[in-house]
């Protein structure tokens, strides 16, 4: 993919998560203009460009005659076009209306219905960490400045460098071609003016329309970054509802759904990590393990934690069996959460066992192997020792769906754990 495609990549694809995409109003208006197309067209121009010269180069140095003539002022022509050009590309810099960080104010992202929450929403977007390089455009500036100031002082002394340059033609060129100087001259002029004029209308009816193509990507992709923040803390506050109120599971089956629908765009491992956990609390796990799953150790610690929520004994069977798979890397052993939710998993399978009336071995090995994560688990961070506390007694935690050691809150060895005689 090209750096264009990659911007529009950023910037767009909006519709899969319910924005509407729009990159500028210039292009919107379009639909046949592409950013792809129209850097592609500048580039094979420069490239022909510069051919041309080459060829004029090597026909005036290698040719006799009128061809080493004509060679003369192809090179004349290109050479004095390129820097009006270059002139024309100054004088058409477009000017950022937003500077200093600020970016151009992109569309509203999907629930800002109020004028507060879509003031709230723009001052996120407006202060992104991502703004275009404005140096060029002050450079331009002077530059705009300084040649109009000396062109109009020094013009007086325009015919003497015009004569001057029929000079210096008129020592290389053929002794048969006497009037080469004079055309090369009023070659010189018409392309600095065509090549002006050119540029000067390319950059502002054709790059500005990129360089707001660059700016609306940028303000979109920190547009995306700020709806999956709120989205997580949606999250959040979805998750505390169902806790007080078996209702708010409605909230997080929308909060789950639009988490969702960023992530399937938004790769960091948080989003997705926030999104497939709020698919298991809604029910919905088997989505979630999809969703979460990934050849990286936190993706598989994630599904690890999102298995716990599926039918029983499947899932602490699949969170068993994917920390038996990790258990061979250091980095997931190295992590406490890694402890934590095999814990978990021990937890229910003890209660599971409890249920079926299994074996006392069976169920004292679910015990033991259970103390023994939990064990690992604070050796690594202590601050899970609440956590664990929850799980040992729901009843006194702020969520007490998340019941996975209530069979064992009145182990002994796990209250010494967590501190409770």
């Amino acid at each position: 993919m090209n750096m264009w495609g990659w911007l529009k990549r950023i910037g767009g694809r909006s519709a899969q998560t319910g924005q509407s995409n729009t990159h500028t109003a210039t292009s919107a208006s379009n639909p046949d203009w592409s950013a792809d197309r129209e850097f592609s067209r500048l580039m094979w121009v420069g490239l022909g460009v510069f051919a041309v010269t080459v060829a004029g180069a090597l026909m005036a140095c290698w040719a006799k005659g009128s061809t080493a003539a004509f060679g003369i002022v192809i090179v004349v022509m290109t050479t004095g076009g390129a820097g009006g050009a270059a002139i024309g590309f100054l004088f058409g810099i477009p000017r950022l209306l937003a500077k200093g960080g600020t970016a151009i104010v992109a569309d509203p992202p999907e629930g800002a219905t109020t004028e507060s929450d879509g003031a709230r929403t723009q001052d996120r977007i407006e202060s992104r960490l991502l703004a275009s390089n404005s140096n060029l455009e002050e450079v331009s500036d002077w530059l705009t400045k300084i040649i109009l100031g000396v062109g109009l002082t020094q013009a007086y002394q325009l015919n003497d460098a015009l004569v001057r340059f029929e000079q210096l033609i008129a020592l290389y060129a053929p002794a048969d071609q006497r009037s080469l100087p004079l055309i090369a001259t009023i070659s010189l002029l018409f392309a600095v003016i065509c090549g002006f004029l050119a540029m000067y209308l390319e950059t502002r009816l054709v790059l500005s329309r990129i360089f707001n193509t660059v700016e609306q990507a940028l303000a979109n992709a920190n547009r995306r970054a700020t709806r999956a923040e709120g989205l997580v803390n949606d999250l959040t506050d979805a998750v505390a509802k169902v806790a007080a109120d078996p209702n708010g599971r409605a909230g997080l089956a929308a909060a789950a759904d639009s988490l969702k629908s960023v992530a399937d765009t938004d790769g960091r491992p948080n989003v997705r990590s926030a999104a497939a956990v709020a698919l298991a609390l809604a029910g919905r796990a088997e989505e979630g393990v999809r969703l979460a799953t990934d050849n990286t150790v936190a993706g598989q610690i994630t599904a690890m934690q999102i298995s716990l929520y599926g039918p029983q004994p499947e899932g602490y069977q699949e969170t068993l069996r994917l920390s038996a798979i990790l258990s061979r890397t250091a980095e997931a052993t190295s992590r406490a959460d890694y402890w934590f939710y095999q814990m978990a998993a021990f937890g229910q399978q003890h209660r599971y066992l409890i249920g079926q009336q299994r074996p006392r071995h069976e169920i004292q090995s679910a015990r033991d192997n259970a103390l023994d994560c939990a064990q690992r688990c604070l050796e690594i961070d202590a601050s899970y020792r609440i956590r664990i506390f929850w799980l040992l007694h729901p009843d006194r935690s702020p969520n007490p769906d998340d019941d996975d050691l209530a069979s064992l809150g009145d182990d002994p060895d796990f209250g010494e754990l967590v501190g409770v005689a």
